[in-house]
This record gives C-alpha cells, structure tokens and sequence, in this order.
C-alpha cells in the first residue's frame, strides 16, 4: 500500500506526463542520450559505443539537451503554471493557522 496521497499521486503523473512531452521535443538521439544516461544511469562511455563517438561529445549532446529541456520548461506556460501552483499549494499546506 502506498502512502502517497491521491494529490501527491496526481501530482507526480502530471509531472511525468510534463517531462515526457519535453522528452518528445528533443531529437531522437538526443532523447536516447537523456534517457540512457539520466533514466537508466548509464554511463558515458557506454553511450558513446552505441552511437560511435567520443564520451566528450556525448557529453556535449547531453548538456545541450538538458539546457534545451530547461529553456522548454520555463518558456512553457503549462509547465510554468505547474509549478507556480505547486509552489503556491506547498506554501499553503505548510501554513500553519495560529
């Protein structure tokens, strides 16, 4: 049994929903190298085999994925306004009425 709440548990699919869409708007490649490296914790050099490549450049193609995940998410309204809601409820929960 979890003992998530029923809003924690929304919360977190909405959050993986959010992240899997910023996933999709990067480049297959990009994607796989996120995913492989992030998701699954493989390392570098393992990454680099698949594709043919240096780990540097490897390392390259991450670090531009994650900024461009970044500009996404904070250029994105919805995102924005999720965690300005989040941040607001969090906020409002901790307030404790004296």
């Amino acid at each position: 049994m979890t003992d998530k709440s029923p809003i924690e548990i929304l919360e977190q699919k909405e959050f993986c929903d959010m992240l899997s869409g910023m996933l999709y708007q990067l480049t297959e490649r990009q994607r796989f190298i996120v995913e492989s490296y992030v998701l699954d914790e493989w390392k570098l050099k393992n990454i680099a085999d698949v594709f043919g490549v240096t780990k540097e450049r490897i390392r390259q193609i991450k670090a531009k994925a994650l900024r461009l995940m970044r500009h996404n998410m904070f250029n994105n309204q919805d995102v924005s306004s999720w965690f300005d809601c989040r941040k607001r409820w969090m906020n409002a929960r901790d307030y404790k009425c004296q």
